[in-house]
């Protein structure tokens, strides 16, 4: 299963070692390049620098075709940023998402830490 971890520090470290096995492809996005180091030698994965903001991250992330994201942001403009690309433009990255519904694809996403709202 591809997992992408966008963000968060402690919590990121946290979920990482819940699904680092050879089963899972886990992919981690973070825009400190303090934590990228941090993660990456204590769960011993690469990390990338990046901001979940950014399509252009998030396509180099291999995002689109994930089955798992998790962002971890304080904020929650750059949750739904996140988590948008995914939705609206997950087809156009990887045609194999379309579904003929629109650009709408979604299995499973929660957003919103901060406001306590989520889906």
């Amino acid at each position: 299963m591809k997992i992408v971890i966008a963000d968060g520090f402690h919590e990121a470290d946290y979920i990482i070692s819940l699904f680092n096995t050879k089963l899972n492809d886990l992919v981690v996005i973070n825009e400190d390049e303090d934590v990228c180091r941090y993660l990456s030698s204590s769960n011993d994965i690469p990390v990338m620098k990046g901001k979940c903001t950014r399509a252009s991250d998030l396509r180099e992330a291999g995002a689109e075709n994930c089955d798992i994201f998790v962002a971890l942001s304080e904020d929650d403009y750059k949750h739904g940023t996140a988590v948008s690309y995914i939705i609206v433009d997950g087809p156009q990255g990887n045609p194999n998402l379309e579904d003929g519904c629109g650009r709408f694809r979604v299995r499973h996403f929660g957003v919103a830490k901060e406001k306590g709202t989520s889906s």
